[in-house]
């Protein structure tokens, strides 16, 4: 989409002063396209403020504008980064209803979190015709439940090196226990105190008993987190897969657009010759 015309294009000497012009020009017509306006006036001030002095820039964009250096600097980050081919920002605005329907502010906000983020509500929700407070409710929704798999996967590592720990102490233990209960059967037998090597005895037995129940605890917890971990895996993946496909559905439907335009095209033609 341009919004500006051809013949403006052709313009050689694209000065400050011009390119303020067409800004000027696109934001007549934002209310019908706000965000690729938005985008477009970004690409725009991007160019301008190769051109303006250094240090010029803010009073510029005050005096020709009446530009914030913050607005400027939001709608150039659109222009970057929804303009950008491969980034899930790029394949909102490819969507035709999704590029009509999606709001400046959305957008913006869509850019404070990440492109995998993105994926996950735009599986979830409509995100062109979603308002700003419901679409801030769906951010913090999601940013909840990753935290809580986030503290989930960090508790059940944590637990997991406590256990694991606790199985190298209780080694230590009965291989000290095994020492003791040792050098005390290998006394003469009048010097054995038979009560010391029945503690020690039933100690170690406790011990390896207590061994086991810590190991079936660690392989508990390690699988556990192993299935958090594969959780998580596979909401990314199925993010993943579900924009693949969509992207597919998108490329498939503009190659039918563009060869029923070929079409049509090439029937206009016959009929202009057969008349």
């Amino acid at each position: 989409m341009n919004i500006i015309e051809s013949t403006a294009q052709i313009i050689s000497d694209r000065t400050p002063e011009v390119i303020a012009a067409e800004i000027h020009t696109i934001e007549a017509h934002v209310y019908k396209t706000a965000l690729q306006g938005a985008i477009e006036i970004g690409v725009r001030l991007k160019e301008a403020k190769e051109k303006i002095p250094h240090g010029n820039w803010e009073s510029w964009c005050k005096d020709n504008l009446n530009y914030s250096l913050s607005k400027a600097k939001q709608y150039i980050r659109l222009s970057e980064e929804y303009l950008e081919e491969g980034t899930v920002y790029f394949d909102l605005i490819s969507n035709r209803q999704t590029s009509a329907d999606l709001s400046i502010t959305n957008a913006l906000r869509l850019l404070q979190i990440s492109e995998e983020e993105v994926k996950e509500l735009s599986e979830d929700i409509d995100l062109a015709s979603i308002s700003t407070k419901e679409l801030e409710e769906e951010i913090n929704r999601l940013k909840a439940e990753k935290e809580a798999g986030n503290e989930e996967i960090k508790r059940l590592s944590e637990e997991s090196k406590l256990s694991a720990q606790a199985v190298d102490n209780l080694n230590s233990e009965i291989s000290a226990l095994q020492k003791r209960l040792s050098e005390a059967e290998q006394k003469p037998e009048n010097f054995i105190n038979q009560d010391i090597v029945d503690s020690l005895e039933t100690e170690l037995e406790d011990a390896k008993t207590a061994l086991e129940k810590e190991k079936d605890k660690g392989k508990k917890l390690k699988e556990q987190l192993k299935q958090e971990k594969d959780s998580v895996a596979e909401k990314i993946k199925a993010a993943e897969e579900a924009t693949k496909a969509k992207a597919a559905e998108e490329a498939e439907a503009k190659v039918k657009e563009q060869m029923n335009l070929i079409k049509a095209e090439r029937d206009e033609a016959i009929k202009r010759a057969e008349s």
